[in-house]
């Protein structure tokens, strides 16, 4: 199930945390960063926290986007991984 606090969501490994409401079945952040939410019981207006796992994101070429487009703002090679921090149309930022 989803992680009930931010210590949990960050715990192990690395979490993109943006903080937000639910507004028409959507997470929005404060910056503007819309998001559609898995069903469940989330109340309108709640103030809720997205939790964005860096291994479940995938980049790929804007002709193939069917998701959230973003600018790759640094790439950084770390041994045999490669860690990318994405900027968000919002100006929220993802690793």
């Amino acid at each position: 199930g989803a992680p009930q606090t931010r210590f949990v969501a960050d715990f192990i490994g690395t979490a993109n945390l943006i903080a937000g409401r639910a507004v028409d079945g959507r997470f929005r952040s404060s910056r503007g960063f819309d998001f559609p939410l898995p069903d469940g019981p989330v109340p309108e207006g709640s103030e809720i926290v997205l939790s964005l796992r860096p291994e479940k994101i995938d980049i790929v070429s804007a002709e193939r986007a069917d998701g959230v487009t973003a600018n790759v703002a640094r790439v950084t090679k770390l041994g045999s991984l490669v860690e990318y921090l994405v900027t968000l149309p919002s100006g929220d930022n993802l690793v």
